[in-house]
């Protein structure tokens, strides 16, 4: 039997919803980024990629953090995931959260089974990270070809693929003589024909 919320969950999403139509009040919403609901906090961070405020990115960066610290409650990433996505959008340059999010690993239970649900996020940290341009991002993401989750490793190929460079073809080169399975190559083909497509064509 399903657990019913409690009814100030219902008055606090309505909140969020209002201020989402009307101003989008960053500051409020911001607040319910510290909220223990995941399904607040990830409302909350859908309302805020419109916010043209100069805190918003540094604050969905934090709650970011403390959510895969575990600091803050994240049941089934449904607000870790939302918050990357947000910071996503808005193409947020927050390299150290993007870090924090690439070894959140979530496992929890999907009917019979124990499944990863944190795999959206590492993908999503990955691609935010190689988009800062930080020197150390390409070293941070590249293990990531190596998780056990067959997503994560062509998400990384993917994310690897968005910058331009001979260390980058070499690395999707080598993942793809080493073989994976198919989703993955498929992922590394593409980033080899984006990085140097007059050498990987043929």
């Amino acid at each position: 039997m399903a657990t019913k919320r409690p009814k100030s969950f219902d008055a606090k999403l309505a909140r969020i919803e209002s201020i989402a139509r009307a101003d989008g009040d960053a500051s409020a919403l911001i607040g319910f980024l510290h909220d223990e609901e995941p399904v607040l906090v990830g409302r909350a961070a859908t309302a805020l990629v419109a916010s043209s405020a100069p805190t918003v990115d540094s604050a969905l960066g934090d709650c970011l953090v403390r959510l895969v610290t575990r600091e803050q409650p994240d049941r089934g990433c449904l607000a870790s995931e939302k918050v990357v996505a947000a910071l996503l959008d808005r193409e947020a340059l927050v390299p150290d959260a993007y870090h924090a999010g690439l070894s959140y690993v979530r496992r929890e239970r999907s009917g019979i089974d124990i499944v990863d649900m944190a795999i959206p996020v590492r993908v999503g940290c990955a691609m935010g990270l190689m988009r800062t341009s930080v020197p150390e991002a390409l070293l941070d993401v590249v293990p990531l070809l190596a998780d056990e989750e067959e997503a994560v490793r062509s998400g990384a190929a993917r994310a690897i693929a968005q910058v331009r460079s001979e260390a980058v073809a070499a690395l999707l080169h080598l993942k793809v003589l080493g073989g994976d399975r198919p989703e993955v190559m498929w992922a590394c083909f593409e980033g080899l024909l984006a990085v140097a497509p007059e050498r990987y064509l043929a």
